[in-house]
């Protein structure tokens, strides 16, 4: 079974990053649907650049043969997806922290599915995430349910400890100024 990723109606996004915990998705979107927990092979989390918003490098999807990538992929409508890509700064032009890409997935039953993930284009050197962002990430990946080797090797990266309450939303968000959820752990 192979599902494109867009749809007339909705649009199919892998996310392996804090965008996986239900508070941080719902805070942009409303009516994030979980489709499926799911891989991409040759592929892993890694940190680049810098973001006032998480207070660390901010989380892509990089290239690595022989290493596996988890997530979850999501139904959005196209109207909670560009909420979310407005949240990602996500820019057609480039010049935004992150572009779309298109990924084919897994899941473990072997049902496969045509997604775009979030990536970054320029990533220089590596950088050191928040402590708050990996925790949200965790999170994140707990809730939805990925395998255990997996989570605790994400909790392995190492961190920079954060300095203020992460996420820090943009003053045009709207809602809450901080993910409790993701500042706990």
């Amino acid at each position: 079974m192979t599902n494109n990723y867009f749809d007339r109606k909705y649009r199919l996004q892998f996310a392996y990053d804090a965008v996986m915990n239900k508070d941080y998705i719902n805070h942009y979107c409303s009516n994030p649907q979980a489709v499926a927990v799911a891989c991409i092979e040759g592929y892993e989390i890694g940190f680049f650049g810098a973001s006032g918003k998480w207070d660390g490098a901010l989380a892509t999807a990089i290239e690595s043969p022989g290493k596996t990538l988890w997530g979850v992929v999501y139904k959005l409508s196209f109207s909670d997806s560009d909420k979310l890509d407005d949240a990602q700064d996500v820019r057609w032009n480039g010049t935004g922290d992150y572009f779309l890409y298109p990924v084919n997935v897994a899941d473990a039953s072997g049902n496969r599915y045509w997604t775009m993930i979030y990536k970054k284009d320029i990533l220089a050197g590596p950088q050191l995430p928040s402590s708050g962002l990996l925790d949200c990430i965790v999170q994140g990946a707990r809730f939805r349910g990925l395998p255990q080797p997996y989570i605790s090797d994400l909790m392995r990266t190492p961190v920079k400890q954060t300095s203020y309450a992460v996420p820090k939303f943009g003053k045009f968000d709207g809602l809450s100024t901080d993910c409790q959820s993701c500042d706990s752990e």
